[in-house]
């Protein structure tokens, strides 16, 4: 006996008044970590916390949940250890 599969497309749950997270009623907050910040983590493998990161923005995206927009997220990210041309 086969289990039924429901079709994703139908919504079960209300999406904001749900107690459990949904994309309607959460949303992920970042830091916008800088090359200073990870070269000073000493917990952890520094690799390890950039897969972290980024894995949790692509499946936050996945998601659909949506974050607070910052001036730095309509830039092209900045080469570590780069400094400004005067």
């Amino acid at each position: 006996m086969a289990a039924a599969i429901a079709d994703p497309k139908v919504v079960i749950r209300d999406q904001v008044g749900d107690h459990l997270v949904t994309p309607k009623n959460s949303a992920l907050l970042v830091i916008d970590y800088q090359p200073s910040q990870v070269a000073a983590v000493r917990s952890m493998d520094r690799d390890l916390l950039l897969k972290n990161v980024v894995s949790t923005a692509k499946l936050a995206k996945l998601f659909g949940l949506t974050g607070p927009a910052t001036p730095s997220d309509q830039s092209e990210p900045a080469e570590a250890g780069a400094g400004s041309a005067s």
